[in-house]
């Protein structure tokens, strides 16, 4: 890779097994510029949910995600109620810690029962952990979404 001498920069470079990917850095040295490629992956970091709720919105708490060789992009929360596919709730937050507040799609009786939580992180550069998919896997937190029943007073007459 050279520099020419009215400025412009020629870069050519291939990845074994990789047919994109971002240019994180571009340091001149010289003549010269060495560039380097960012193709891990952020790590998720941790979820907490309440095991069991009648109320709605869900709070899920997320933490810990990162990133070694760029910032965090953003954290997307991703669910799964128990018999169904995996899905994005549309929830994203551009922070390596935070809340959602989730929202079981649907109307009752049909959206209780027990969901299940993940996150697909994204780094500033574009790299993205795995999203989960297809109609298995707990992710890593669980909720009941129970319906919550009026109270009832009950009079005893002696």
């Amino acid at each position: 890779m050279k520099i020419s001498t009215n400025g412009r920069l020629a870069v050519s470079f291939l990845l074994m097994g990789a047919t994109t990917a971002p240019l994180l850095a571009l340091v001149s040295a010289g003549d010269s510029a060495v560039g380097m490629v960012e193709t891990v992956s952020p790590t998720t970091g941790s979820l907490l949910a309440p095991l069991e709720t009648g109320d709605a919105p869900i709070t899920v708490t997320f933490s810990g995600a990162a990133d070694d060789d760029s910032a965090v992009g953003h954290v997307e929360l991703w669910y799964r109620k128990e018999g169904e596919s995996w899905a994005w709730s549309g929830e994203s937050e551009d922070a390596a810690a935070g809340d959602f507040e989730f929202t079981p799609p649907g109307s009752a009786p049909g959206f209780y029962g027990v969901y299940y939580f993940d996150v697909v992180v994204e780094d500033s550069v574009g790299n993205r952990t795995t999203a989960p998919s297809g109609s298995t896997g707990e992710g890593q937190t669980t909720t009941e979404f129970f319906e919550t029943s009026s109270v009832e007073e009950w009079w005893i007459v002696l």
